[in-house]
């Protein structure tokens, strides 16, 4: 976080905007679509909405665990906001 600020794209930027319930992000592999959702829930979503479960499901758990838990732990630990003590890799929660 450069001066208080994260990179994000556009994908971001539509669910920041967006009021509707279900938002659909299409882009190519590599994009930055899983990236960013993150970055929306953690930055954006979680602040507005403290107290709630947040569930990120893929077809299958590998496929959980190399994108999503990968992605998501990247940019706890850049941003200082990631602790062991309140992780619980073996019932994959935080």
């Amino acid at each position: 976080m450069a001066n208080g600020k994260i990179q994000v794209n556009k994908v971001f930027t539509h669910l920041r905007k967006s009021d509707k319930k279900i938002i659909v992000e299409q882009g190519g592999t590599r994009s930055g679509k899983t990236y960013n959702i993150l970055l929306w829930i953690i930055f954006d979503y979680c602040y507005r909405n403290q107290g709630k479960t947040i569930t990120i499901a893929r077809k299958t758990f590998p496929a959980v665990r190399s994108s999503v838990m990968r992605d998501f732990f990247d940019i706890l630990r850049k941003h200082n906001l990631y602790s062991n003590t309140t992780t619980s890799l073996t019932a994959n929660t935080i």
